[in-house]
């Protein structure tokens, strides 16, 4: 019989399943803690459990779906290599950063949502490889469990919380919002009270621009955050980077983005890549100012991560003064991101080539 793996299920399926299958309903809320809470995936050391009912779950369960096959770290990151069971490649990064409030790091994960890219987007180096599939939500779910996993092993609980990761943001390899529904479902049980209780706040969904998936997330009762690639205020530019923009214009995404605002009252984040000699200059400025104005949102500037086989490079540090001293003119509400994990390859558009062509036994 082939096994299913228990992080498909939410608190109400899962709880619906073992009554049907002769557990008491209590049996959901131990399986939810000892996953989500204590990071145990083997049945047989749940030992709250009946050793009778652990067997009986070990033969009809699966725990995690994922194989970590490596990893490398810096100073701020840790980059994972996961292998799904049918013989794809995945990768998650781990990374910390000072925290406002406290004297702890901030613990943030960077989540795959598909097993390479149909998007295409020039500067990514995720867009170099061939699309498989969707990530299923336990494929989604095992990178947030090995990860805590690995942290766990490595440092102690942070404050009264059994989670070490404080924020998770969907900007891994893929487009989430052409995987939404396991996206989504993914984060309704990573927010369940019951088990890994992250606050849906803490939770960052990141789209180049899908519209239809837009609409979708602002009718959920979901206090996620949404960021948008950007990347430039012009239409022919975006098209440059990301070829989709050609069925999604600029025109109509700020239509369904203050169609969400209206909706959602949240404020929207948008990532802008600083790339020399493209989106860097006055004109760019006046035009953030003008397509932005009626938005709430934080622009959040990233320095070009270098990609193989891609020429872009980063501005020089002088002409990121000049750009942001143009932007504080216009009062655009912005923030550098300086570059982190680019030593392993774990930077904004960097995932999916590090190991590429290298073979594991």
């Amino acid at each position: 019989m082939m096994k299913e793996s228990i992080l498909e299920f939410s608190f109400n399926e899962l709880k619906d399943g073992l009554v049907k299958n002769g557990f008491k309903a209590f049996r959901a809320y131990q399986l939810m803690g000892w996953i989500y809470k204590k990071f145990v995936f083997d049945f047989s050391k749940m030992t709250d459990i009946s050793n009778r009912e652990r067997e009986i779950l070990a033969e009809r369960y699966s725990i995690i779906s994922l194989e970590q096959i490596d990893y490398v770290m810096d100073a701020e990151t840790v980059k994972f290599l996961f292998k799904t069971s049918d013989g794809n490649y995945i990768e998650s990064v781990i990374i910390f950063a000072p925290s406002e409030r406290d004297k702890d790091e901030r613990v943030t994960l960077c989540v795959s949502t598909q097993i390479g890219c149909a998007l295409k987007c020039d500067f990514c180096a995720t867009g170099q490889l061939e699309f498989k599939r969707n990530l299923t939500v336990s494929e989604i779910l095992s990178q947030v469990l090995l990860a805590e996993e690995f942290l766990k092993s490595r440092f102690a609980t942070r404050g009264n919380s059994t989670r070490n990761i404080g924020n998770i943001v969907f900007m891994g390899m893929g487009e989430p919002l052409l995987n939404v529904d396991n996206v989504l479902k993914a984060i309704y049980i990573l927010t369940f009270s019951g088990g890994y209780n992250i606050g849906a706040r803490h939770i960052t969904i990141s789209t180049v621009g899908i519209i239809e998936g837009i609409e979708r997330l602002a009718n959920i009762p979901l206090q996620v955050r949404l960021a948008v690639s950007l990347h430039s205020p012009f239409q022919h530019k975006r098209e440059k980077l990301i070829p989709i923009a050609r069925k999604y214009k600029l025109e109509d995404l700020i239509g369904a983005l203050e169609n969400y605002q209206r909706s959602t009252k949240r404020r929207i984040t948008f990532e802008y890549i600083l790339i020399d000699d493209f989106n860097v200059s006055d004109e760019e400025a006046i035009e953030l100012s003008g397509l932005l104005k009626n938005l709430e949102y934080n622009l959040n500037l990233i320095e070009y991560n270098p990609v193989k086989n891609r020429y872009y490079r980063s501005p020089s540090e002088d002409k990121i003064k000049l750009f942001t001293h143009r932007l504080k003119d216009l009062n655009i509400p912005f923030v550098i991101r300086r570059r982190k994990g680019e030593g392993v390859f774990a930077g904004c558009g960097q995932l999916g080539l590090y190991w590429k062509n290298t073979s594991f036994q």
